[in-house]
């Protein structure tokens, strides 16, 4: 069970799925996309969010793989995790 607040500021409380998202992160001055990252999401809204790891994973593949000015890099999460 998880609670979170909508956006409306409804607090929902409700069992969140398990899924796998694509997450993009405005990485001045580019724009990183990496597909298929673990998340917790709510069905009703479509937020996610990470556990721990994945947030630490999320920000070493940010370093890794910074983009250039206007460059859009997009990486595949089962690529991060056999590196």
């Amino acid at each position: 069970m998880s609670r979170h607040t909508h956006d409306d500021g409804a607090l929902i409380r409700r069992t969140v799925d398990e899924e796998y998202v694509l997450h993009h992160e405005h990485a001045e001055p580019g724009l990183l996309v990496v597909r298929g990252v673990p998340a917790e999401a709510c069905a009703t809204c479509g937020e996610y969010w990470f556990d721990e790891d994945t947030g630490f994973a999320l920000s070493r593949v940010l370093e890794e793989h910074a983009p250039a000015a206007g460059q859009v890099v997009t990486v595949d999460w089962v690529e991060v995790q056999a590196a």
